[in-house]
């Protein structure tokens, strides 16, 4: 497209047709502050009184301070449209919604290009900013020419991510596109004010630009409450899976977390991508069935607990966290299913106001089932007594092991690297003791009030060291678990312990030849060549005795390289500890039998479950 070589002046007057709303309002201020005189034209009288008096209408990070810089200097909200007699510029954010049967409509968006073309002055541009149909900016241009008016049409699609829109329009690229030479010059001029990197393209590849973008990350959603689906089907923790394939993996780095895929934009613009297709995209259809039968699983999860009977509390009614905006949230979808399989529901927001709701406090006290709806930040150190049960979908509490009601204590020596700082160091619920692990008295003492013991002491680090200190390795590891064991078949016979668990090595299967190699092959290859490995083996027939001939539960988990390559690695992965701990409380996951194995992605699980 051939460009005119003279510069255009650029626009002091604009207006922003709908100009209150969570696409206008950031718009308009990020102008106002580059000295344009700025017009927030909306229909809502109580949001045009909130924006004139210098405070923002909802949640958006770094607009209310912005705002009070601008309004009633070069920023004004009004209903008034005469104002669009004296615009070199307007943007229309009324975008093209979807009817009752999934399929767009453009009967209200004609209604107000054709009132806002009847006042524009000539020569005036008009720019198309939500989301429309494939071809219904053609559709506007076409009904402006027919009219006779000398009004330039363009179409520049909004980017944005609600909470991030002040940042956004000024760092992400614009796309911009006209049908004439005249118009992409003008809405250059006009966009070049608050961005330096525009992207152009025509108007047909714009409005598709836009639709793929939110059907590309409807889809992405999808796909991980597809696979969120499918882990919890079968009693597996799906974010043990997700934190395990996104570790320092760069080809896992677009896999979303799961939770709730909703708000007024990714849906609606998947289901017009689909009708322009003629209903030939499927993968859009199967995101709607994923995204939108979530709260449907989590139900149908629930009635197996005695749904008819609890009271269950959502937690965080908006469309997703640190948000007020509730427009096509889940969380009221799942209200719904709720009402009708529950003994009573309750819900709570901090940022959306519903006479209906009830406190935080009120919510976690009275609930016998907590679902987090939102992932407000708030929430992050809520404190969820353990007996409750909590459906996470988000994987925002990975901590739960440190709830209410639930202490740990963590013994070392220091004796390999000294004192190493730890994430939950600080933690209430977390106490720590320094000790020698050999030391039976020391561990009966710990392990007297305790449900759980964790055996996961033992001289580790590198591989290096399975030949550096190879007779080390086996004697100093063979005294720990000789008393770790002595001290919780005492405290299983004498006081409360209920399991331990203990971690083993993959490296037992050191001298197989048997691949892939299945649980049991520990046994019938030769032993492990490594003295590292062979003590491992021998923890693993400590577990055999144990349980042999006192009983004792158990699970033995076997986890691959978790330190990592070289002994320094332990300094950094500060989480291990807190690692193996969920991996310790997680077997709640496994079917309750006489003898059981399980598979595990980390590695391998074999477990003699609590009766």
């Amino acid at each position: 497209m051939e460009i005119p070589d003279t510069a255009m002046p650029k626009p002091t007057r604009l207006v922003i047709i709908g100009g209150c709303g969570h696409v206008g309002l950031p718009l308009g201020i990020v102008f106002a502050n580059c000295g344009i005189n700025v017009v927030l034209l909306d229909v809502s009288a109580e949001r045009i009184t909130t924006v004139n008096s210098g405070r923002a209408p909802f949640m958006e990070n770094a607009a209310a301070e912005h705002l009070k810089a601008v309004i009633g200097k070069t920023l004004v909200a009004t209903s008034d449209s005469s104002c669009l007699k004296t615009a070199d510029a307007a943007i229309a954010v009324v975008g093209t919604p979807v009817d009752e049967h999934l399929n767009p409509t453009v009967t209200e968006l004609y209604r107000n290009i054709d009132a806002t073309i009847d006042i524009l002055p000539e020569g005036a541009l008009l720019v198309l900013r939500s989301t429309v149909y494939p071809g219904v900016t053609k559709l506007v241009y076409d009904r402006v020419q027919s009219r006779g008016r000398k009004i330039h049409i363009a179409f520049c699609p909004e980017r944005i991510a609600e909470g991030k829109a002040m940042e956004e329009i000024r760092s992400l690229p614009q796309i911009i596109s006209a049908f004439e030479p005249e118009a992409l010059q003008r809405v250059r001029e006009l966009f070049s004010i608050i961005n330096d990197e525009l992207i152009e393209l025509t108007p047909l590849e714009a409005e598709l630009a836009k639709l793929f973008t939110n059907s590309w990350r409807y889809l992405n959603f999808a796909i991980s409450n597809q696979f969120y689906l499918l882990a919890e089907s079968y009693g597996l923790d799906f974010y043990r899976i997700y934190e395990s394939v996104t570790r320092r993996y760069p080809r896992m780095k677009s896999f979303a977390r799961a939770g709730f895929a909703a708000g007024p934009c990714l849906l609606k613009d998947t289901l017009q991508l689909a009708a322009f297709s003629g209903n030939n995209f499927f993968m859009g259809h199967a995101a709607m069935l994923v995204n939108e039968g979530l709260p449907n699983f989590v139900v149908s999860q629930l009635r197996s607990s005695g749904l008819r009977d609890k009271t269950v509390a959502i937690l965080g009614m908006a469309f997703k966290g640190d948000s007020d905006d509730k427009r096509e949230s889940l969380s009221y979808k799942l209200r719904k299913l709720l009402v009708l399989e529950s003994k009573e529901v309750l819900c709570t927001d901090p940022y959306v106001q519903d006479e209906d709701f009830v406190s935080l406090e009120d919510a976690v006290q009275l609930a016998d089932i907590i679902i987090l709806g939102a992932p407000h930040t708030v929430y992050r150190a809520l404190r969820i007594p353990q007996a409750k049960q909590v459906v996470d979908i988000w994987g925002f509490w990975p901590e739960r092991q440190f709830a209410e009601d639930h202490e740990v204590i963590g013994l070392d020596n220091f004796s390999k690297y000294g004192p190493a700082g730890k994430s939950y160091d600080t933690n209430p619920r977390y106490k720590f003791v320094e000790g020698d692990a050999k030391n039976v008295g020391l561990l009966k003492e710990l392990v007297s009030d305790c449900d759980h013991f964790v055996a996961a002491a033992a001289m580790i680090g590198g591989i290096s060291y399975f030949h550096e200190f190879a007779y080390d390795l086996l004697a100093e590891n063979e005294r720990i678990t000789a008393a770790s064991f002595e001290a919780a078949i005492w405290a299983h016979r004498d006081r409360k312990l209920r399991k331990i668990t203990v971690l083993s090595s993959s490296m037992v299967f050191e001298s197989t030849n048997e691949f892939p190699t299945p649980e049991g092959a520990e046994r019938r290859c030769p032993p492990p060549r490594s003295t590292y490995g062979f003590q491992k083996l021998a923890t693993e027939f400590f577990v055999q005795g144990a349980h042999e001939q006192y009983k004792l539960p158990y699970t033995i988990a076997r986890p691959f390289n978790c330190v990592g390559i070289g002994e320094k690695r332990a300094l950094c992965d500060r989480e291990i500890m807190s690692g193996n701990v969920r991996l310790a409380l997680a077997v709640k996951h496994v079917t309750i039998r006489t003898e059981a194995t399980w598979h595990a992605v980390f590695g391998f699980v074999s477990s003699i479950p609590l009766r």
